[in-house]
C-alpha cells in the first residue's frame, strides 16, 4: 500500500488518525527502519543529514521523541514521519494524506475512510499500541523536600583522594572552596550504595519516593530502596534561594555508543563489548582504555566508537524489566545558581541570592561546574544549564533576578562549529537579543579562541579573561567596547 496507490479525494477517517497517534514511536521507528541504541530511558539515533553524535531521542515511556540540535519533537508517530521525509512536523493538505497512507503501510494497520471503504495493508502488522503513558509517572518531589533529601544524602558522603586531586589540580579549586560548595564522591558498587539508602532512610525517617536517584526495586528479600550511580563525583544544583534541587554526576569512565555503524555498545566499569545488530552476539570485547575516538576494524567492517557525556543526572525511572517499582526523573531539568565561595559560605537555606550579592550582571552559560568556577574570578552570578541548546531557558531566571545586564559564555566550540551545535549558538543570540532588548537589559557576548580553552572556567584558570563584545545595532553584530 502507498500514497500513490490510495485516492487523495476521500477524507481521512477520525478512527484512523487515532489509530496512528496511539502507536509505539519506538516500534514504529524500528519499523521505518531505524538503527537505535539504548542511552538510559531513551533510544537514541542520528537526526537528518547525519552527524557524529546521535541526537535524536525516542523515550518509549513518555511516548515522546525529540531532536535535540533542531528543538524539534512530537508525540506520535505521525509526526515522527514527517520529521524523517520533510524535516518539520507540521502536517497540511497533500502531505498529511501522503503521511497517513505511508505510516499506516509501515506499521501495517488499516486506512479507513469516512464513507465506509477501507483500503487494507500489504503487510501484517509490525507497530503495537503504546502502553498507557502516566502523567505522574515518576514524578519528582517539590524543592523543599528534594533538597532536605540531597543535603542529608551529601552530608553521608564523602568526596575520594582521586576527586579532591582533579578538582585542585585540574579545575584549580582550593580546598575551602571544594568544601563549602558540597562535592561528593558516588561510588559504583552496589551494596555500598544500598547501605548508603537504608541510612538516608534512617536519618530522615522517610522513605526517598520522588528523589530522582534513588529507587524501589524488587528483590527476592522483597522491595528495597537503593541509590543509582557509577563512579564519579557530585555536583549540586542550586536555585535562587540555596536549595539543591539536582545532582549531576561526573563519570569517572563515560559510556561508549557507535557512530555509524551497525552494532551496538555495552559499556561497563572496565571492559566494553561490542555487538553485531544482525546476530546480536559479541564481536569484540575488551579493555575500556583500549577504545579511544576513532575508527576500530571489525571483521564486519570499520565502525567509530565515541565516548558519552562525562555529566549525567542523577536521575532514576520505573522500568519492569529491571524489576524497578518506583523512581524519579530529572524532569524538568533545573538551572544551577553559581555563585563565588565567599558569597556560598553565608548563603543561608531559603534566603533570596540577591540578600547577599549584587545580581545586577548574569552571566549564562553551560555546565554547574564552569559556573562554579568561573564565579571565583568574576566575582558575579552565573546562571548554568546542562547545554548550549537549553540556554534560552535561563532567560526569565535572569529577569527575575533583576538582571541589567546578561552576559552569554557558550563553550568556545559550540561558538566555532559550523554545524547545528554552531547553529544554536546564532539561535541563543537571537533569543536573547528578542527577548532582553525589549526589557531594557543589556546583552553582551562573551568570546574567546577555542586554542584558549573550551570553557570559561578553563580560560579563566589560564590566566586569559574572554572579549566582551556588545551588540551594534547599526551593524547587526558583536564588536568589542
Amino acid at each position: 500500500m502507498s500514497a500513490e496507490t490510495a485516492t487523495t479525494k476521500k477524507y481521512i477517517s477520525q478512527e484512523t488518525i487515532e489509530q496512528l497517534k496511539m502507536l509505539d514511536i519506538k516500534e514504529f521507528a524500528e519499523a521505518m527502519g531505524e538503527q537505535l541504541h539504548r542511552n538510559g530511558r531513551s533510544w537514541m539515533t542520528y537526526r537528518n543529514g547525519g552527524e557524529r553524535t546521535a541526537s535524536v531521542a525516542i523515550t518509549p515511556d513518555r511516548q515522546v521523541w525529540k531532536d535535540f540540535s533542531q528543538g524539534m519533537y512530537g508525540r506520535d508517530a505521525l509526526s515522527f514521519y514527517a520529521y524523517r521525509r520533510w524535516n518539520e512536523t507540521e502536517l497540511k493538505g497533500e502531505r498529511f494524506s501522503i503521511a497517513v497512507h505511508e505510516a499506516c503501510a509501515i506499521a501495517g494497520i488499516p486506512v479507513k475512510y469516512e464513507d465506509g471503504t477501507v483500503l487494507e495493508p500489504d503487510r501484517a502488522r509490525k507497530v503495537a499500541e503504546a502502553s498507557p503513558v502516566s502523567e505522574d509517572l515518576d514524578k519528582k518531589r517539590e524543592p523543599e523536600h528534594l533538597n532536605r533529601f540531597y543535603r542529608s544524602l551529601l552530608d553521608l558522603l564523602h568526596l575520594s583522594e582521586k576527586h579532591r586531586v582533579h578538582l585542585t589540580e585540574e579545575r584549580c579549586l582550593t580546598p575551602s572552596e571544594i568544601g563549602v560548595r558540597g562535592y561528593r564522591t558516588l561510588v559504583s558498587q552496589q551494596q555500598a550504595r544500598f547501605k548508603i539508602t537504608q541510612e538516608l532512610i534512617s536519618l530522615m525517617d522517610e522513605e526517598p519516593e520522588g528523589i530522582p536517584g534513588f529507587f524501589l526495586q524488587e528483590t527476592e528479600q522483597g522491595n528495597i530502596w537503593s541509590l543509582a550511580g557509577r563512579n564519579g563525583f557530585l555536583v549540586p544544583f542550586r536555585n535562587e534561594i540555596n536549595q539543591i534541587v539536582g545532582l549531576q554526576l561526573r563519570v569517572d569512565d563515560p559510556d561508549f555508543f557507535d557512530v555509524f555503524g551497525p552494532i551496538k555498545v555495552k559499556s561497563f566499569d572496565k571492559t566494553v563489548e561490542v555487538y553485531d545488530l544482525n546476530t546480536n552476539k559479541v564481536i569484540w570485547s575488551g579493555a575500556r582504555q583500549v577504545i579511544q575516538d576513532g575508527p576500530l576494524k571489525l571483521p564486519q567492517g570499520t565502525v567509530r566508537i565515541t565516548k558519552g557525556s562525562k555529566y549525567l543526572w542523577l536521575s532514576t525511572y520505573a522500568d519492569p524489566g529491571r524489576k524497578i517499582i518506583k523512581g524519579a526523573r530529572m524532569t524538568p531539568a533545573p538551572y544551577h545558581v553559581a555563585v563565588p565561595s565567599r558569597i556560598l559560605c553565608n548563603w543561608d537555606c531559603g534566603d533570596h541570592i540577591s540578600n547577599y550579592m549584587n545580581t545586577s550582571v548574569v552571566w549564562l552559560g553551560e555546565g554547574p561546574l564552569k559556573g562554579d568556577i568561573a564565579s571565583e574570578y568574576t566575582d558575579q552570578i552565573h546562571l548554568q544549564i546542562a547545554s548550549v541548546n537549553a540556554m534560552d531557558q535561563l532567560f526569565q531566571p535572569a529577569l527575575d533576578l533583576g538582571a541589567k545586564t546578561v552576559i552569554l559564555a557558550p563553550d568556545a566550540d559550540a561558538q566555532s562549529k559550523v554545524d547545528t551545535v554552531g547553529n544554536a549558538v546564532v539561535k541563543l543570540i537571537e533569543n536573547a537579543l528578542r527577548f532582553f532588548e525589549p526589557r531594557g537589559v543589556e546583552v553582551k557576548f562573551a568570546a574567546w579562541n577555542v586554542s584558549q580553552s573550551k570553557g570559561l572556567d578553563d580560560l579563566l584558570n589560564s590566566g586569559y579573561s574572554p572579549h566582551l563584545l556588545r551588540w551594534d545595532e547599526q551593524i547587526g553584530r558583536f564588536k568589542s567596547h
